[in-house]
């Protein structure tokens, strides 16, 4: 009778060995998977957060760049341009008022080069205004 018991206590403790075993294996496997996915999880964020900081980099540059150009625009520099705009736009009008259109043709060759000119400018200062807020950024 006790070896009965024992073989069937024994038999018992094998199935259950077993079963422990087969769990054991899905639980190592389970967790190697969520390893897995934790590693992809925290690459993707790495990544988000690599965007995020060039956005803000980004958004920063644009931001000084924008302040720089306001102030530029309100600047005494501008009203005196605008000054000076003004005046030649009246002399224009007073020589379309006065003149052929030969003398016409010449102003606005003139106006034209000019017009190149403050462009070539404007993109040179706008360039400067680039560089110095990437090196302000710590950008080469």
């Amino acid at each position: 009778m006790k070896k009965e018991k024992m073989m069937q206590k024994s038999e018992t403790v094998g199935k259950e060995n077993e079963d422990l075993k087969t769990e054991n294996q899905c639980l190592k496997e389970r967790n190697v998977f969520l390893n897995q996915s934790l590693l992809s999880q925290t690459n993707e964020l790495n990544e988000i957060k690599y965007q995020l900081d060039d956005l803000r980099n980004k958004n920063e540059m644009q931001n000084t760049l924008v302040q720089t150009l306001s102030h530029r625009l309100v600047s005494p520099d501008l009203c005196l341009q605008n000054k000076k705009l003004r005046d030649e736009n009246a002399r224009l009008r007073e020589i379309l008022k006065l003149s052929d259109g030969a003398l016409l043709v010449e102003e606005n060759g003139k106006l034209k080069l000019d017009n190149q000119l403050l462009q070539v400018k404007i993109d040179a200062l706008l360039g400067q205004i680039v560089d110095e807020n990437r090196k302000s950024c710590g950008h080469k």
